[in-house]
């Protein structure tokens, strides 16, 4: 018994994974780049196609994706835009071949640091616009 109690912790601490998220797309643009975070407003991070790929965490137990930077941001979702919050995460099954979820890369969202005027940020949802690029978006260790 005190065994198991002493092992108890290590199977906790072992539920969370570092990941960092790309993009598969048939789009040669985007295909095979990572997601970004950039900071947009208090308490956002918004997720981007880019070059720099965010190391995040993965919760097994949870199923969510989250960034600690003296506040927990979880993956959650804002006008279904993909971002890090504090707010409600999105609960996240990954699949055996890290498949995430599908989704669409979208410029020009108005965002406030205007980044998606050159990059693309992540639609999530129904009704993306009509020029969004369909994409999945993988988990790599």
């Amino acid at each position: 018994m005190k065994l198991l109690l002493l092992l108890f912790p290590l199977c906790v601490l072992a539920t969370i994974s570092t990941i960092q998220l790309v993009v598969r797309s048939d789009n040669q643009e985007i295909d095979g780049k990572p997601l970004t975070i950039k900071f947009e407003e208090f308490y956002r991070y918004y997720l981007f196609v880019g070059d720099e790929p965010a190391f995040l965490q993965y919760d097994d137990v949870n199923k969510v994706i989250f960034y600690d930077n003296k506040v927990r941001y979880y993956l959650s979702l804002h006008n279904n835009i993909l971002q890090l919050s504090p707010d409600t995460p999105l609960t996240i099954d990954r699949k055996e071949d890290g498949h995430i979820l599908e989704a669409y890369g979208v410029k020009n969202i108005d965002d406030p640091q205007d980044y998606s005027y050159t990059s693309y940020a992540i639609w999530y949802g129904a009704d993306p616009p009509v020029d969004a690029l369909p994409l999945s978006i993988y988990e790599i260790h």
